[in-house]
């Protein structure tokens, strides 16, 4: 398929260019949505997870991405799955949602996430990830009460 230009303006050597930045955002409180979920098998074949996409939703880094897994069975590590189900959970729970059928019911619906920055290894970069999940009225009452760290589109 292609696509006929010849009536168009564009022109490339006029064009302004817009980069984007793969910093880590900020270490904050953000309000997100999930925008894509899948579960997966890792790779010990015997263990699965959530892999989740989420989106910031409000601020200075609207549309910036995030990446969760969340581990949701595991042979070996009970500890693990315990956590990521307890994540799971909060995400559940901040969106009104107790028994969902698929994790795509989660999709498009705002819950606040506290993000963090994970210090790269092996010689990859710095990473964000997202240490806690909560609803929104929670994440509000934190940031308003200084008990959470505001992003710095809140200064």
């Amino acid at each position: 398929m292609t696509g006929n230009l010849s009536g168009s303006d564009f022109d490339a050597a006029t064009q302004e260019i817009v980069t984007s930045s793969f910093e880590p955002l900020p270490p904050g409180a953000y309000k997100v949505a999930i925008t894509g979920s899948e579960l997966k098998t890792a790779r010990d074949k015997a263990s699965t997870y959530i892999a989740l996409e989420l989106v910031v939703i409000d601020g200075e880094y609207q549309n910036r991405k995030l990446w969760d897994r969340l581990t949701w069975t595991h042979s070996t590590k009970p500890k693990g799955q315990a956590r990521g189900r307890s994540d799971f959970a909060k995400i559940c729970n901040a969106v009104g949602i107790s028994r969902p059928n698929d994790t795509s019911e989660l999709h498009d619906k705002p819950v606040g996430a506290v993000v963090g920055i994970e210090k790269g290894t092996n010689g990859y970069a710095d990473r964000n990830s997202i240490k806690d999940y909560l609803p929104l009225s929670e994440l509000k009452a934190q940031l308003e009460d200084g008990s959470a760290e505001k992003p710095p589109w809140m200064s």
